[in-house]
């Protein structure tokens, strides 16, 4: 819980505003303890961020709950993991009605020419239908092959300039300072770079039955 409390923080750039917590202690098969209604908006959507991914009893549960909840209140929208995407006995209705959101790393859109020309291209060439670290392979070697040409063994200078999408995400990469071991005023990009992170974060809303990017 603290990890989204502090990222809140930092995006409002206060440490007065809090995500209202949650925690649910009740142990019994299908939660019949646990009421949402006091946490539920009347007049603007509630936004619910479920932090599990692995649980799936767990997050068909509470999602039934939502949706009973919902049936006199505004709209709800929910937040979950990208191993949501995979569970496989799950009520799909509930993803559609609740607007189900998941952050992921990677995702192809089946209608992209691109993405089509990529998928026959690798199967004639290896008789076999591209994973998802053959387009990660392909995309980050051509990424970094092209940024090594341009400018030498010095290119990671250059990664916060040189944003690119491909065909599965978003190379947005960015220095990652190491955090000042004693108190000042020390600007944070003159602190020494720890690592770089790539900082774009595709957001997949459950609509139409299918997970596609949200709008």
């Amino acid at each position: 819980l603290s990890y989204f409390q502090d990222g809140l923080q930092q995006q409002v750039g206060n440490d007065t505003t809090r995500f209202q917590e949650f925690i649910i202690r009740d142990e019994t098969a299908d939660y019949r303890n646990v009421d949402v209604l006091p946490y539920m908006l009347a007049d603007r959507p509630t936004v619910f961020i479920m932090a599990t991914y692995s649980d799936e009893s767990f997050v068909y549960s509470m999602l039934r709950k939502l949706k009973i909840a919902s049936l006199n209140f505004s709209e709800v929208v929910v937040y979950g993991f990208p191993q949501w995407m995979t569970f496989d006995r799950i009520d799909f209705d509930l993803y559609e009605d609740l607007q189900v959101h998941v952050s992921s790393a990677f995702f192809l859109d089946d209608q992209d020419p691109d993405i089509s020309a990529f998928k026959q291209k690798f199967f004639e060439r290896f008789g076999t239908p591209p994973n998802e670290e053959a387009y990660t392979g392909y995309e980050s070697t051509l990424y970094f092959g092209r940024l090594l040409k341009r400018y030498g063994s010095q290119f990671m200078r250059f990664l916060p300039m040189e944003d690119q999408a491909n065909l599965y995400t978003t190379f947005r990469i960015r220095e990652v300072h190491s955090e000042p071991t004693v108190l000042g005023d020390r600007p944070k990009a003159t602190l020494p770079i720890e690592r770089y992170e790539n900082k774009f974060v595709q957001i997949l809303r459950f609509q139409n039955y299918y997970f596609q990017p949200a709008e």
